[in-house]
């Protein structure tokens, strides 16, 4: 039985001391930066010169620490079976100091990853796989380091954000290699999720629960003629919330911005060896989408769109360029509740080869 066996640690430290001042105009003092109007520039409050300095209002001290061990070994059960066993474990810290009223907290734990998987390669064309593998976020995945020192402890969560993953799939090569195709099918849990139930107040956190998002992936790369290639894929997600403590009429509600289908197909031609061309389709399902990522508002219904992309590029060795445009058609749509479509944009890329 052959052994393929990796060892490994990492430590990281994040510190970070912000001096904010933030002024409302309630207090009779100018506000520090001042509202602009977007529609009138010149229309503004009034902010202080630039030789004037205030106090800050806001000094904090931020400190995230983590450490984690990891060994990972690939086993050879015979020359078709091979079997992936991994672990890793995490140590974390958190803790924030508000120099001006002198307090200070902290959280700290530590999480345990595991991951397994098998991969059976009956013949040389064609290669199943099943795999399961566990990773976290610490500070329930909120995502930064601070913490906040006025908060009630009873609003914080510090255990992880986890995510467990399922997939099973099959990787294939038909045609004397002319094709490859790969088919996957998954399950991906996310647990532990932080979030805030009332947007009138940001401090109050809670946990929601578990999400879930399943469904199958489907791409492939393929070469028709000589100068002629394809490639594409597909996807079906299904992602919806699957326990929630704090609002249980979030349960079987479909998740934020979570498109249900989408794919893309582009196709290559080649001319000549150095000069080839490209264009292709990407395609985005209606979704759902909740003002402020909250899934107790009422979501907007965002539709389904299509974007093209195309590019050309020459190959002169040790020289190549490439011109490839987004947008070709400076189509409007959404990629999110909040993010409009980028409209046509160019990129010229320049690469030499040493």
């Amino acid at each position: 039985i052959e052994h393929q066996l990796l060892v490994g640690a990492d430590v990281s430290r994040e510190d970070r001391s912000p001096k904010l001042g933030n002024y409302s105009s309630g207090t009779g003092v100018p506000r520090y930066y001042g509202f602009i109007n977007p529609y009138n520039p010149a229309d503004q409050y009034n902010t202080l010169p630039s030789s004037e300095r205030l106090p800050v209002t806001s000094d904090n001290h931020h400190v995230g620490e983590s450490m984690g061990f990891f060994v990972q070994d690939l086993i050879s059960l015979t020359p078709e079976l091979k079997m992936m066993l991994g672990m890793r474990y995490d140590q974390y810290n958190f803790k924030s100091t508000n120099h001006i009223q002198n307090l200070s907290k902290q959280y700290d734990d530590t999480t345990f990853s595991p991951n397994i998987g098998f991969v059976w390669q009956p013949s040389e064309q064609h290669s199943f796989y099943t795999s399961y593998n566990k990773s976290f976020a610490p500070y329930g995945g909120r995502g930064n380091i601070s913490v906040d020192v006025n908060t009630d402890p009873k609003y914080y969560d510090a255990e992880p954000q986890y995510n467990e993953q399922y997939e099973i799939g099959v990787k294939s090569d038909w045609f004397d290699d002319r094709l490859n195709t790969q088919l996957s099918v998954f399950d991906i849990r996310k647990n532990n999720i932080r979030y805030v139930p009332d947007d009138t107040k940001p401090e109050e956190w809670a946990t929601a629960g578990e999400h879930q998002s399943k469904g199958l992936e489907f791409s492939f790369i393929g070469r028709v003629l000589d100068n002629v290639f394809v490639r594409g894929g597909y996807g079906y997600l299904q992602a919806e919330v699957k326990k929630d403590k704090q609002n249980p009429d979030n349960v079987n509600k479909v998740l934020n911005n979570a498109p249900e289908h989408t794919g893309n197909l582009f196709v290559r031609y080649l001319p000549t060896e150095k000069l080839y061309g490209e264009v292709g389709v990407t395609y985005v399902g209606d979704y759902k989408a909740y003002p402020n990522s909250n899934l107790s508002n009422q979501p907007l219904d965002m539709k389904a769109f299509s974007r093209v992309d195309a590019a050309i590029g020459y190959s002169a060795d040790p020289w190549n360029v490439t011109l490839a445009v987004s947008n070709l058609t400076n189509k409007e749509y959404w990629r999110s509740d909040s993010m409009p479509g980028t409209p046509r944009s160019f990129l010229m890329r320049l690469n030499y080869q040493f």
